[in-house]
């Protein structure tokens, strides 16, 4: 298959991540109804050895605000950071790159019921029946800067600016 596909085989680079191949395990929703613990790890330690290049794993909620269940991760508490550590060690010793994806629920949540949902719109979503929040500019600036404060890199942490 490389003879045939010579590009997705070979290194790349986004930003100044090296990757050893183009090969991008994507986020998605796991299904393993806990917050990350041993059994993701374990999942993605699965993907690494199969020869991704990248895993992008998630998703991980930029604020309380923008979680759609209770089992996703809040990127702004920092209590999580020693378990993605591991998962970022796990996943890097076997030469594979790790990002997580991070995200705002919005409108969107399957929380029964739900957390003040935000829209750009004082409408419901079809799919989900629920009223939201109009956002006004105060609440848009919050989400902006969530999304800037939270960085999940590296080795695992999470970096407050």
């Amino acid at each position: 298959m490389e003879e045939k596909y010579p590009h997705l085989f070979s290194p790349g680079k986004i930003g100044n991540v090296k990757i050893s191949n183009r090969l991008v395990f994507l986020p998605h929703y796991t299904g393993l109804g806990e917050k990350l613990g041993q059994a993701h790890i374990d999942y993605y330690v699965e993907r690494a050895k199969g020869g991704v290049g990248l895993i992008i794993a998630g998703s991980y909620a930029v604020n309380k605000e923008g979680k759609m269940s209770r089992s996703y991760e809040d990127g702004s508490d920092k209590s999580f950071i020693p378990v993605y550590k591991k998962l970022c060690d796990v996943v890097h010793s076997f030469g594979v790159k790790i990002f997580g994806q991070l995200t705002h629920g919005g409108h969107t949540t399957i929380y029964h019921p739900p957390q003040l949902l935000y829209a750009p719109t004082q409408m419901s979503e079809p799919c989900y029946y629920y009223n939201t929040k109009e956002m006004e500019i105060e609440d848009i600036t919050k989400v902006v800067k969530d999304f800037a404060e939270c960085k999940i890199y590296g080795r695992g942490r999470v970096r407050r600016h």
